[in-house]
């Protein structure tokens, strides 16, 4: 799905601020089901897929950052008319998180 020179470039910071939102407001069970995969695959799948490709580099050069950009959507209450896409939020907001553990962190923290 990538091209090669995407994954073979060297990348010091990698700015993940992909997303959709429909310009219609629907309930989970109303919306178009070819849209909910666009939404997931594109709020989920882009961000998951571009971090794995850049990430092995930052951590052999010990270099690097990955900011990733979110949503007010992703936890402040529930939005029923935003449900899939709320959820995509929180869970590119998880996947930061779980990049911040010592693993990954005792890698990076040499970079300053």
């Amino acid at each position: 799905m990538f091209s090669s020179k995407i994954v073979n470039e060297s990348w010091f910071v990698l700015v993940n601020n992909v997303g959709i939102i429909g310009d219609d407001l629907w309930y989970m069970t109303e919306a178009k089901e070819s849209y909910l995969w666009d939404e997931m695959n594109i709020n989920i799948a882009a961000v998951t897929m571009l971090t794995r490709i850049v990430l092995p580099g930052m951590l052999r050069r010990h270099r690097g950052a990955i900011v990733n950009i979110s949503s007010i959507a992703g936890g402040i209450k529930p939005l029923p008319l935003l449900a899939v896409y709320s959820a995509s939020k929180v869970r590119t907001e998880t996947q930061a998180a779980n990049l911040g553990n010592p693993r990954y962190f005792e890698l990076f923290k040499k970079c300053d």
